[in-house]
């Protein structure tokens, strides 16, 4: 057994029942959004088995558990509908997002040879931000043509009203604070990018003084 498995497992326990959680909470407060707390418990099952596979290490996993748990929040408890600092909750979701899955695939793509990191850093950042484009995508889908509103990952919009009732409801400030919202879009994926930019530093550093677990988990592949 891996000297970090039962920690993982445990990690991947707990983050799958307080997802259970926030399912059982939605079905009974907030019943559009139980398809989100679903479509995370999904996630955190295909995430484990990625985990088991390619060793991705615990630090990585915690980080990839923070942007589920922040969307949850999000969607049954309403953040969404708050600015923090100026900017919308769901700019930062789309931050973490991009810094977190920038990572777990820079690891995936190294967990057999490490040669080449930064081709590998740069590949993870590519597909990161087409993973996010998907993702824009299927909230176009989801909106267009199955009619989900409100702030679902199927849903383009974080806001079920027109923007005017938007702005009055959230009193809007600033000029930069409006374009948020008029320019919703452009301004997620400035977040995506700057989000994986960020991981690429962050990267570089775990380069660095990660190198014993590196080495360790090659040991476990050529075993």
């Amino acid at each position: 057994m891996h000297k970090y498995e039962k920690t993982i497992n445990i990690m991947f326990l707990v983050m799958a029942i307080i997802t259970i959680g926030f399912g059982v909470y939605a079905a009974f407060a907030v019943p559009g959004f139980v398809k989100d707390c679903i479509g995370g418990l999904v996630i955190i099952v295909a995430f484990y088995f990625l985990q088991r596979k390619y060793y991705v290490p615990p630090v990585a996993v915690a980080l990839g558990f923070v942007p589920i748990l922040f969307h949850l929040m999000g969607v049954v408890f309403g953040f969404f509908e708050y600015l923090i600092f100026g900017i919308g909750y769901d700019k930062y979701i789309h931050f973490l997002n991009c810094l977190s899955i920038t990572i777990i695939v820079f690891y995936l793509l190294i967990a057999h040879a490490k040669k080449f990191p930064v081709k590998k850093a740069m590949a993870a950042f590519l597909i990161v931000l087409g993973i996010g484009a998907v993702a824009k995508n299927l909230e176009f889908v989801g909106s267009q043509y199955m009619k989900f509103t409100g702030a679902t990952m199927l849903s383009e919009g974080d806001y079920a009203a027109d923007i005017g009732t938007v702005l009055q409801r959230i009193e809007v400030p600033t000029q930069l604070q409006t374009d948020m919202l008029v320019y919703d879009y452009q301004w997620d994926m400035l977040a995506n990018t700057l989000g994986a930019l960020l991981a690429l530093g962050i990267i570089a550093i775990l380069w660095r003084v990660d190198k014993e677990y590196l080495k360790e988990r090659t040991i476990v592949h050529e075993g």
